[in-house]
Order: structure tokens, then sequence, then C-alpha cells
């Protein structure tokens, strides 16, 4: 890691920057062998550094990475993520939207608790035309936001997760009645 750390630090702009991170995306390997949560941060930031360089074209594998991760992420680890979505935003405005809505399913009072009216009007916008709506990478995030709130000791948390995954549920089940009205109507 402290290689990669150096390497975006040195070719900050250059072609073989690129070359290494954008096609491989080797950091993202980091990722998905549940390092410890420290190594996660610094590969988190060794992104960061290299988004510039890789530009929108990486943002659909750099969020098929991050929402493994996110299913068990204590605060900390989430509010890096949420900065990432931020440098994404940057390159690629289509991140806004799940970036918002991630941070409103976060967000905490004054008082550092959770806040409890603005998180339950964020999941009252999802919902099966959310899903309609939104990008496959955009909503593994979103899920596995869900996820993690079923875990919740808040049972109106439990509750919501649980609806939005009924949700993407019912969406699901939407999308495979009009694949298979369609299959049958080749068919004929």
């Amino acid at each position: 890691i402290k290689n990669f750390q150096i390497f975006a630090q040195v070719h900050q702009g250059g072609r073989a920057c690129k070359a290494i991170c954008g096609q491989n995306m080797i950091l993202l390997l980091f990722l998905e062998k549940k390092s410890q949560s420290s190594d996660v941060c610094k590969v988190l930031q060794v992104i960061r550094n290299i988004i510039p360089i890789l530009g929108n074209g990486s943002t659909a594998k750099l969020l098929s990475a991050v929402s493994p991760l996110y299913i068990s992420a204590e605060l900390d680890m989430r509010l890096r993520i949420y900065d990432l979505l931020d440098d994404l935003v940057e390159y690629d405005a289509s991140v806004l939207s799940v970036a918002k809505l991630l941070r409103k399913l976060n967000t905490t009072s004054t008082l550092g608790w959770r806040d409890h009216d603005v998180i339950l009007d964020a999941y009252k916008i999802i919902n099966t035309d959310f899903f309609r709506n939104c990008q496959v990478e955009h909503a593994l995030l979103i899920l596995s936001h869900c996820v993690l709130d079923m875990s919740s000791e808040e049972t109106t948390f439990v509750c919501s997760a649980q609806r939005s995954l009924l949700s993407y549920v019912d969406f699901s089940a939407l999308m495979l009645l009009q694949e298979g009205s369609s299959e049958q109507e080749l068919s004929v």
C-alpha cells in the first residue's frame, strides 16, 4: 500500500499511473480481501488521490468494490467512503444522488446520535421507482446500507431498511415479469 501511496504522489497525472491504476485496478484487490480496517482506510485514501487521473471511467468498478465493505463498516469507514464518493462526484455527476442519499441515511444530530427524522425521510425515497431509475452500482451501495441497518438496535431503522429491501425485491420481480413477457412475445 505504501508503494501505491508514493506512486500516486510521484506520478500524479502521468500516463504510467493511469495505465497501472486504471487498467488493472490492483488497489481494489485490497478492498476485496477483507484487509484490516486501517489498510482499507489507506487504500481508500490512495484511490481518492488517483481519482483525478482515472476520471469517471473507473466509477462502476470502484462502487462495486466499496459496496461489500459498506455492509459491515463502522461510522469512520463509512465517512471515508462518503469522502471517496464526494471525490467521484467531481468526475461523474451521476454519483451525486447516491452520495447525498447515503449521507442522509447516516445523518447525526448535534448530540451525536443518528437523526431519526432525516433518516426516516431518506428511507422514504428508496422504493421501486428509485431502483427503476438507479444504476446498478448505485443500488448496490444503497442495498448495502439497508443490510447494515438491518442489524441496528433501532427498530425504526430495521423496519425502514426492511421496507427498502422489499422494494428492491418488488422491483426485481417486475423486471423478471417484463423479461418473461418479452420472451413470450418473441416465441409467438
